[in-house]
């Protein structure tokens, strides 16, 4: 993270930083005003007249939008499971529970201070490949399940607000196993009274053929995740489908 901050700002920044990813858009306001009242108990801070708070709050809004991932932020996914085990031993808290997420970053932290000089250097290594090429499949196959609906329903939204474009948005990726899974987003009925595209079963098949040559499959092998009926849902609510319904039977 190369800025104008200052580590002690850099460190929080990088603690922070796995929550600002996971959080969802209507959620970003109130993540950054956490960040906010944290920098603001920074000793050096506190002395900063308002212009300068003012300009300092856009350098850390800056740097927390342009960085993706971060060595902590490689821990928080590859070592998620020693991480959960590590707060429902502790607290007893189950996935989900308010427990559970109160105690995630504490946990992170902790997680990071039993490993090695080597694993985290390493893991700052892998930070930066993440960075210039992507993360291996199952990271990208875990945003795309958990989150794929969410950025799909935010550029719809955006397009419509922005460009007064309707959109309708087919996607594939790799799931876990390595099939190929594809769906579909239409979000028009939810964007001031517009209308669905009623015809995407209709195109359905040409889609999961192309994903399954894109991706180098059979295209007799596909794997759906359709979502072309979208409930009736307020933008900011849209939840990411974790179904999967196998084609083959």
């Amino acid at each position: 993270m190369q800025s104008d901050l200052m580590n002690a700002e850099i460190g929080m920044l990088e603690r922070r930083l796995p929550g600002w990813i996971e959080c969802s858009k209507d959620k970003k306001g109130d993540n950054f005003k956490a960040v906010c009242d944290e920098l603001q108990a920074l000793p050096y801070v506190t002395t900063l007249n308002r212009s300068q708070w003012d300009s300092r709050k856009k350098s850390e809004y800056s740097a927390i939008q342009n960085v993706d991932w971060t060595a902590r932020a490689v821990v928080v996914r590859t070592k998620k499971a020693e991480i959960t085990a590590l707060i429902q031993e502790k607290k007893c808290a189950k996935p989900g529970e308010a427990e559970m997420i109160s105690n995630y970053q504490l946990a992170v932290s902790q997680v990071m201070g039993n490993m090695t000089e080597a694993e985290l250097e390493e893991a700052e290594k892998e930070a930066m490949r993440w960075n210039s090429e992507r993360p291996p499949l199952e990271v990208q196959a875990d945003t795309a399940a958990r989150k794929g609906k969410q950025y799909a329903c935010e550029f719809a939204s955006t397009m419509w607000k922005q460009c007064g474009m309707q959109v309708v948005i087919l996607e594939a990726w790799l799931n876990e196993a390595k099939q190929v899974t594809v769906g579909s987003h239409d979000f028009n009925s939810e964007l001031d009274g517009g209308q669905s595209f009623d015809r995407l079963q209709d195109i359905q098949k040409d889609w999961e053929n192309y994903a399954q040559e894109s991706f180098g499959r059979d295209p007799d092998a596909a794997t759906a995740d359709m979502d072309s009926e979208v409930p009736h849902i307020s933008l900011p609510k849209c939840k990411p489908r974790l179904d999967v319904v196998d084609l083959t039977h």
